[in-house]
């Protein structure tokens, strides 16, 4: 039985669109929102027990919405917004030879729980 409409992924322009033909229909998800809430890591944040940074940008073309309040909530969790950044390169300088300082803030948010002792954490 063929559940993806043929003619209905044709006519998708946008990934939003691609999603709503495919992966709602494959899944049984009523729209793509539906679909990104049902995924998404914002359900678990709450559960977070190790300190964790949560590097996102608002140009990211998978974000749904920031997790403001969870992250509020739960004091292992860190929340920075950046304005650009994209889904996962952070890139600083001209692309594509610039270096991703993701990595950069990353390790500086590490740093101090990686000098404590793990009895500590």
């Amino acid at each position: 039985e063929e559940k993806i409409n043929l003619d209905a992924v044709a006519e998708c322009w946008t990934l939003r669109h691609f999603e709503e033909a495919v992966l709602c229909e494959l899944f049984g998800y009523k729209n793509s929102h539906e679909y990104y809430e049902d995924g998404s890591s914002v359900l678990f944040i709450k559960k977070i027990q190790t300190p964790s940074l949560f590097l996102i940008s608002k140009d990211d073309p998978f974000l749904g919405r920031l997790p403001l309040p969870e992250c509020q909530e739960n004091p292992n969790t860190v929340l920075a917004v950046t304005k650009r950044g994209g889904h996962v390169a952070f890139l600083q300088g001209m692309w594509p030879f610039g270096h991703s300082w993701m990595d950069t803030v990353s390790c500086e948010f590490l740093k101090p729980y990686l000098e404590m002792p793990l009895a500590r954490l």
